[in-house]
């Protein structure tokens, strides 16, 4: 009986003792900061999963930017890009073109799409956690889908955390965005998105501006309409 008894307090000291080392090393690894990349790695980690947006339209053709939200090929981007369209397509950094099949889910005034694409192998990028506050003054890069030419990343800061433009709230940057980049993932110095870039112009005044990546959780991602339906001729 006794020793029954020994054996059960020294299980309990050492599952104890076990928790606590847990614990600690939890703790301490709250207390780590997340690993800083520089521009060039940035563009290096970022640019197989932003893809260059092509549209026809009653318009003409046009150019966007957007990125995988999946390995599935769901593509992201302003739904400014694809208003209006008749037919879209992406392109990847390697080269390959794939037909968007439909639009999953979009906020029109967010400016968020969520396009489903022919491409079902993809990587997406990761997002920035929500307990890591952004700041004005934080670095912050614009990876465009004009691969290869020097403008395909843009670095700058976030200048500005709560700029109301129109009813919407939107981050303000210095990195400098273009009609091509609309829709472009910005990102911080760690890798993660913590916007979706685009432009306007304030009181004849052009603009760097980039919404919130927390905005996409109030978007609809599984209600799939076809370009012909949502964007009938008039």
């Amino acid at each position: 009986m006794k020793e029954n008894l020994k054996k059960i307090v020294l299980s309990l000291c050492l599952s104890a003792g076990l928790a606590a080392v847990v614990f600690l090393g939890f703790w301490l690894w709250t207390l780590i900061p997340p690993k800083s990349y520089s521009a060039e790695e940035i563009y290096e980690m970022a640019a197989p999963s932003v893809v260059e947006i092509n549209v026809t339209s009653y318009k003409g053709d046009s150019t966007g930017t957007g990125f995988f939200y999946d390995d599935n090929g769901t593509v992201i981007t302003s739904y400014r890009v694809i208003k209006g369209s008749s037919a879209v397509s992406i392109k990847t950094q390697s080269g390959e073109e794939y037909e968007v099949v439909s639009v999953r889910g979009f906020d029109e005034a967010r400016d968020i799409a969520v396009l489903d694409t022919r491409c079902r192998v993809s990587k997406p990028l990761p997002f920035r956690a929500d307990d890591l506050k952004i700041k004005a003054g934080e670095p912050a890069y614009v990876i465009g889908g004009s691969f290869g030419v020097t403008d395909g990343l843009s670095e700058g800061v976030i200048s500005g955390i709560a700029k109301e433009v129109g009813g919407q709230t939107y981050m303000e940057i210095t990195a400098e965005v273009s009609l091509k980049d609309t829709g472009a993932p910005l990102m911080d110095k760690y890798g993660n998105v913590v916007g979706i870039s685009t432009y306007t112009f304030v009181d004849g005044e052009k603009m760097n501006l980039a919404l919130p990546i927390g905005q996409l959780e109030y978007v609809p991602k599984n209600s799939p309409t076809l370009l012909s339906e949502l964007f009938k001729p008039e």
